[in-house]
């Protein structure tokens, strides 16, 4: 990540901070950003681009669309103007441009709230969102999950200021549900200022540890636990790696002595250089003439 303004901007960055960087990243960022009724061309799709109200597609006339405007060779203009106004629309947006999010739910993912007296997780209250419950998790359930012994353990970002699993995480969860037909916890652990670090990296050593002896369906071991986590809650899961490796979350901290690593760590876009002083805040700037680099965190 490079210079971080707003929460908003900080889920925004997933979907499209390799934006230019690849044909994969460019069909990723048009299938996210490009939501205005069947498009049968790039040059159509650029025009509807410019259209104030927006539309879901279906993931066949997705697909048609980006058969037609994505080469893997590069150089077609028709993509070039594509990706070029998706840019503009996103650093113009001044929402980081969360309207232009697929914020639908993946079907068939049962959503089961777990409140802290079930878990033993930190509960935990902040002013600013007087009628939020802090601490309460949920499961996100494909049809068949409940009998399996692998499960998902996931971090949501937000800066470890912002967001829960209940709010713009769900499209994301119930999707990763359902594309691995496993049960996936999403947890919500304490957010600065309020609770400083290390905090959020105690509650996910906790959630780890739970995890690994109950399912959906109460105390059951796990065969694997695999830990997803994006954005801040990506750098919070390679925290959580070395806070195994070390046995500690800081120094005299809580102790993860005893916890077992997981099987598997996916991070996405994660936050890592919480100092701002890594080469990438220049490397990565976004370049208007090669239009390489992050939109969103480059100005």
């Amino acid at each position: 990540h490079g210079r971080q303004r707003s929460a908003k901007t900080t889920l925004c960055t997933l979907r499209v901070s390799a934006i230019m960087s690849a044909a994969a990243a460019r069909r990723a960022a048009v299938y996210r950003l490009l939501a205005t009724g069947p498009l049968p061309s790039a040059r159509d799709a650029i025009e509807a681009l410019r259209q104030p109200q927006t539309a879901k597609v279906t993931m066949k006339e997705m697909a048609a669309l980006l058969r037609s405007c994505v080469d893997d060779q590069g150089g077609d203009p028709a993509e070039d103007a594509c990706v070029s106004e998706c840019v503009r629309r996103l650093r113009e947006a001044g929402d980081g441009g969360e309207r232009h999010l697929d914020k639908r739910l993946a079907s068939g993912v049962r959503i089961v709230p777990l409140a802290p007296e079930a878990t033993g997780f930190n509960a935990w209250r902040r002013e600013e969102e007087p009628n939020r419950s802090g601490g309460t998790a949920e499961w996100l359930l494909p049809e068949g999950a409940e009998d399996k012994a692998e499960r998902v353990l996931f971090l949501h970002g937000g800066g470890y200021s912002w967001y829960s699993p209940s709010d713009v995480y769900r499209p994301f969860t119930t999707r990763l549900a359902a594309g691995s037909g496993l049960a996936v916890l999403a947890i919500d652990y304490r957010l600065a200022p309020e609770f400083a670090a290390p905090a959020a990296l105690e509650d996910a050593l906790a959630a780890l540890r739970w995890l690994w002896a109950h399912g959906p369906g109460g105390e059951a071991p796990a065969r694997r636990v695999l830990v997803v986590g994006d954005s801040a809650g990506g750098g919070l899961a390679l925290s959580l790696m070395h806070a195994l490796h070390v046995g500690e979350c800081s120094a005299g901290g809580v102790s993860s002595a005893g916890v077992r690593p997981p099987s598997a760590v996916v991070a996405l876009s994660p936050w890592t250089d919480l100092t701002s002083s890594l080469p990438s805040y220049a490397s990565r700037a976004f370049d208007k003439a090669t239009r390489r680099g992050d939109p969103v965190f480059s100005d």
